[in-house]
C-alpha cells in the first residue's frame, strides 16, 4: 500500500517526449566527475552545446533497438500551475534518473529483445 502524502519514485521505459529531460539529468548529473569535466573542458563555458551533444547522442540510442532506456519518475502531490490561468494538483511526472545499457551477445533473450524494439518507427528515425 503506497502511502499518497510523499512521493513515491516509479520506473518505466523512456520515451521519445523524454529525451530532452534526460539530457538534463546528464548534464546535472556529472559535474562533479572528473572525467567528464576532462572530457568537456569547455562545457561551463558553452552548455548548451555540450546539452546539444548529450541530447543527440541520447536519441540515438533510444532508436538503436540494441539499447535498453529507462527512467526513474517522480510525482509529486503539491499543486502544479498547467497554463498561465490554471493550476491543478493531479501529480506532474517528473524525470530524476535514467539508465542506458547495451543488450550484447547472441541469447534467445537479446535476439528477442532486439527483434521486439526494432519497429518500423526505430527504422524511419534511422533514415
Amino acid at each position: 500500500m503506497s502511502d499518497n502524502s510523499n512521493p513515491h519514485i516509479e520506473i518505466r521505459e523512456a520515451d521519445s517526449p523524454d529525451i530532452a529531460c534526460i539530457a538534463r539529468v546528464a548534464v546535472k548529473s556529472l559535474l562533479d566527475d572528473p572525467t567528464f569535466d576532462y572530457l568537456w573542458s569547455n562545457r561551463l563555458r558553452y552548455p548548451e552545446d555540450n546539452y546539444f551533444f548529450w541530447l543527440h547522442t541520447l536519441k540515438g540510442h533510444l532508436f538503436d533497438p540494441h539499447f535498453t532506456m529507462l527512467v526513474a519518475t517522480i510525482k509529486p502531490l503539491s499543486p502544479v500551475v498547467t497554463t498561465h490561468c490554471t493550476t491543478t494538483t493531479q501529480p506532474v511526472e517528473m524525470i530524476i534518473a535514467f539508465g542506458l545499457w547495451e543488450r550484447n551477445g547472441r541469447s534467445a533473450a537479446s535476439g528477442k529483445r532486439h527483434q521486439e524494439c526494432n519497429t518500423w518507427y526505430n527504422f524511419l528515425h534511422r533514415l
